[in-house]
């Protein structure tokens, strides 16, 4: 299990003054070049690489057409974060845990094994938070989220998105758990319309948060990579599969949206892979579960259902160097 001590040493080292991100339209394309390449890189070279499929976005084509020499610079991606038409989007982050370490409550928190998580939280900065008050006329914390998930609820943010990270420092290896936002799916409920009164959702909704609702899930996972590489120093980054996720955290019923766990990995570079993050290996459930897929009857046998799987697998993002 991730234990709470090591937890706690990563949220006394790491919290402290807010860490502002910026966002822009596919700038973690932009984030996984700068990661991959180092200095520099020949675009020759990266035409060769896992990341080959990043070269096509509008963002980093303006790079390579800047390129001297056909040799794009991490410098370089790192101002086209700010060349766009359009701004970048201004987000707080923070940091927070999630599970309490017993056993029994690992399939009601949803983890793939039980213990601690690491909690990126992915918060409105106050340009969005003006608007906000103005047009839905509230003064209640945490609106559009369910106080029961990892946001904050004390009004000090308001919560878009989180990431759950499961870590092993001494294996080098991190498990991003989970992505989820509140915010977009709630403020779109018909019931929030009737409950607060006199707002003006139609432009809230129209004007205010779209943009933020076209880029939560890849702007939160970019975050939660860059943390994970550049502030906590881990290399092996895996991320779950639809089937094996929902699988090892015992999520039977109201799955989360595939797409989180099959197109927008594989948008990013993950590659799927039936290596498992070394720190499940010795968890008892994840033992019986292997056994007991190595034991079941061959496809043709009628009881095997078409979708089962054969074997676990996970998503892994190649190497930085």
């Amino acid at each position: 299990m991730m234990e709470k001590q090591v937890l706690d040493e990563i949220l006394e080292i790491m919290t402290g003054e807010r860490t502002l991100f910026h966002y822009v339209r596919d700038g973690y394309a932009l984030s996984l070049l700068q990661d991959y390449i180092g200095d520099s890189m020949p675009v020759s070279e990266l035409r060769q690489s896992p990341y080959a499929h990043l070269l096509t976005k509008p963002a980093v084509k303006k790079v390579m057409a800047k390129a001297s020499n056909g040799v794009i610079t991490a410098e370089q991606l790192e101002w086209a974060k700010w060349d766009g038409e359009q701004p970048p989007l201004n987000f707080v982050l923070t940091l927070s845990e999630w599970g309490d370490g017993g056993y029994a409550d690992r399939m009601y928190d949803q983890m793939s094994r039980r213990g601690h998580h690491l909690v990126l939280q992915l918060n409105f900065a106050n340009d969005h938070q003006q608007s906000f008050r103005q047009l839905i006329k509230t003064d209640e914390y945490a609106a559009f989220s369910y106080s029961s998930h990892p946001v904050i609820t004390d009004g000090s943010y308001e919560t878009l998105a989180w990431a759950r990270i499961d870590l092993d420092m001494d294996a080098d290896v991190a498990l991003i758990e989970e992505i989820q936002s509140d915010w977009v799916r709630q403020a779109k409920d018909e019931w929030n319309r009737e409950y607060y009164e006199g707002a003006d959702f139609d432009t809230y909704l129209g004007k205010v948060l779209a943009p933020y609702a076209k880029v939560w899930d890849e702007a939160v996972l970019t975050a939660a990579i860059q943390l994970v590489r550049r502030e906590l120093g881990v290399s092996e980054v895996f991320y779950n599969t639809f089937e094996t996720g929902n699988r090892m955290k015992c999520i039977d019923d109201n799955p989360p949206p595939r797409s989180l766990y099959t197109k927008l990995p594989r948008r990013f570079g993950f590659q799927e892979v039936h290596e498992m993050p070394v720190f499940l290996q010795e968890e008892r459930h994840v033992k019986k579960m292997v056994k007991h897929l190595d034991t079941r009857p061959k496809k043709k046998d009628k009881k095997v259902k078409q979708g089962d799987l054969e074997k676990l697998a996970w998503f892994k993002l190649p190497a930085a160097i």
